[in-house]
């Protein structure tokens, strides 16, 4: 009878055709794995994961039932990986202020996000809440055009969070930035709300509208003195 791998602290499946259950057992019997990492497999729409010592997690596929209750259980997380559509599905339903019990040791969080998504945007600032140690935030833009914000002008939204103080996080990486509204407004709010913030790096879709872009965050008052923003 399979008891699992007692001793596995790497498990990286990627490609692979495998029931939910499956998978469940599977990671439930590696009692001292560190360092998973699920991308597109086949059968798997749900992942129920019970790893107290897992450091490192990276999901990317069609997890339609990646919840907050699967965050809850990540008490030793490290480095929180949710590409593709993961935190879509995260967003799902009533997204908290915080999460039950902190992500205490989350230092660094990557995620692939819809800026025109007030949930993402939502469920974003529940887990950055969450980590009181959080250092790195990395984001890559997910949309693909530059449609409007769903939820009226993010100008708006973002007055109802200005409030919001983000000392923990030193380092943001954005990926992907097309220069629209709902981008600006989120760069903004970040570097309005981090006090010990150090460089943001923005990476744009492509090179034509960077001037612009670089002149628009020229305007933006900084809560951190130190804060530098590189154009890559």
């Amino acid at each position: 009878m399979f008891e699992g791998f007692k001793n596995l602290k790497t498990l990286d499946l990627q490609h692979v055709d495998m029931s939910s259950d499956g998978l469940e057992a599977l990671i439930s019997g590696c009692p001292l794995l560190k360092f998973l990492r699920l991308r597109n497999l086949e059968g798997s729409k749900r992942i129920n994961v019970e790893a107290g010592n897992l450091e490192w997690l990276d999901v990317e596929g069609a997890f339609q039932d990646v919840t907050f209750g699967v965050m809850n259980r990540l008490k030793s997380i490290r480095s929180l990986k949710l590409e593709n559509y993961s935190l879509k599905y995260l967003a799902i339903g009533n997204v908290p202020q915080t999460l039950p019990n902190e992500l205490c040791h989350l230092k660094y969080l990557f995620t692939c996000i819809d800026f025109n998504r007030v949930e993402e945007i939502l469920t974003v600032m529940c887990l950055i809440r969450s980590s009181p140690q959080l250092k790195h935030v990395d984001f890559q833009n997910r949309a693909k055009d530059q449609q409007t914000a769903r939820i009226g002008t993010m100008a708006d939204f973002w007055e109802d969070h200005r409030a919001c103080c983000l000392e923990q996080i030193q380092v943001v990486s954005m990926g992907g930035i097309l220069g629209n509204e709902p981008e600006l407004e989120f760069m903004k709010f970040l570097l309005t709300s981090s006090p010990n913030l150090q460089k943001m790096t923005i990476r744009p879709n492509s090179t034509s509208g960077e001037g612009k872009l670089l002149r628009e965050l020229l305007r933006f008052r900084r809560a951190s003195a130190q804060a530098e923003v590189i154009f890559l």
